[in-house]
């Protein structure tokens, strides 16, 4: 990834609605890919409660930007900032990154497999 388009960057720069705009997207996008591979273990709710992989990203990722009232602080950075050891490096911030997210796109599974 270019300087410009690094996570760690991002996450320095939260405060600027673009920077929050890609961090949001390649959330996005990391859900999405988790959901497709795992796609076959949770097929069937797809297709019973008729809810797209699309749906289902955005919906996963929500509760980690949406603003605590107590704090205003985003539960995405709060996690950033508590993570051991600490982010350092743009490699560093994109495992976090991606396992913050798997962690989010599971339980929204599970959530789902409660309903259903």
């Amino acid at each position: 990834m270019g300087k410009d388009n690094s996570i760690l960057n991002l996450f320095s720069k939260l405060d600027c609605q673009a920077s929050l705009n890609q961090l949001v997207e390649k959330s996005y996008k990391i859900a999405l890919a988790y959901l497709r591979l795992n796609c076959k273990r949770v097929n069937r709710i797809f297709e019973e409660s008729e809810l797209t992989f699309v749906e289902a990203s955005i919906s996963s990722i929500t509760p980690l930007f949406c603003k605590e009232s107590d704090e205003g602080v985003l539960p995405i950075v709060k996690e950033f900032n508590s993570w051991q050891p600490e982010i350092k490096t743009d490699d560093d911030a994109i495992y976090f990154l991606n396992k913050v997210i798997a962690l989010s796109v599971e339980q929204y599974i599970t959530h789902l497999l409660k309903e259903n």
